[in-house]
């Protein structure tokens, strides 16, 4: 994996709900393995560093805090947290609202597996 510098247009920047920012950057054209590189990084935790060309920079803002990666697990969580406190009647705690809704989720699972498993025996019935 290669680190890579380059220059760019910063474009949309957006604030986000949980004080983070998101933002993009448009390259220059880029060669399929100059491409490929940046695609590489994708979804990984990485060192960015914005300096501006057009102008020199007044001051250099060092922001040491670490990205917060959640798990899948996390990020269903809160959602699904987010999901209850909509709620207009709130007449269960989380708790049971988050392993009722999980319970769901799990039972859902398994009768797709079910069906998968009944699908591949019929159809290997009907070869013989």
């Amino acid at each position: 994996m290669k680190s890579i510098q380059l220059n760019s247009i910063m474009g949309t920047v957006t604030s986000k709900k949980d004080g983070s920012i998101r933002f993009s950057l448009t390259t220059p054209e880029l060669k399929n393995e100059e491409k490929a590189a940046i695609m590489e990084l994708h979804g990984l935790n990485i060192e960015t560093f914005l300096k501006p060309l057009d102008a020199p920079p007044d001051e250099m803002l060092n922001i040491t805090k670490d990205v917060n990666v959640k798990t899948p697990s996390q990020r269903l969580r809160a959602v699904m947290y987010v999901w209850w406190s909509k709620q207009d009647n709130q007449q269960e705690k989380f708790e049971a609202f988050y392993e009722r809704k999980m319970e769901s989720i799990i039972d859902s699972i398994k009768s797709k597996i079910t069906d998968l498993e009944d699908w591949r025996r019929m159809k290997n019935e009907k070869r013989n």
